[in-house]
């Protein structure tokens, strides 16, 4: 009768760090070591290739360039089917011109705050008002 073979023991393992090695490791990649996406240069497929932009919304960011270019990626919010959620995803993603979303590589003004909002605060009361009264 014939010998039966077996495997010795870690073997499965073995063979799993081999192919890892020859296949190479996924890596993530970091935000800022993606190639962004110009939103005045780019062609309707790279367009097309964010997350969240098909050919239709490609199509419209082509369409609002052609009449309006963009000033700067918080433009992309002018494009209809573009909202807040959407392009919180995309703005690591996305430049013009070079210039990206406020705070990142080009200054701009920090968390992209409103340097307004503070102004109501700014404005004195009436003697003898609380800040709700004053604020009716």
């Amino acid at each position: 009768m014939g010998r039966r073979w077996s495997r010795p023991p870690g073997s499965v393992a073995v063979l799993g760090l081999l192919a890892l090695l020859a296949f190479g490791v996924p890596r993530v990649v970091r935000a800022d070591e993606m190639r962004r996406v110009d939103l005045n240069t780019a062609s309707e497929s790279e367009l097309a290739s964010l997350p969240g932009i098909g050919p239709a919304k490609a199509q419209a960011i082509i369409a609002h360039r052609s009449t309006t270019p963009f000033s700067s990626p918080e433009d992309l919010r002018q494009v209809k089917g573009i909202g807040d959620h959407l392009f919180e995803s995309l703005k690591d993603r996305i430049s013009v011109g070079g210039k990206t979303v406020s705070g990142s590589s080009h200054g701009g003004q920090g968390s992209g705050s409103n340097p307004d909002a503070g102004a109501a605060r700014a404005q004195p009361r009436a003697e003898g008002t609380t800040a709700r009264q004053s604020a009716r």
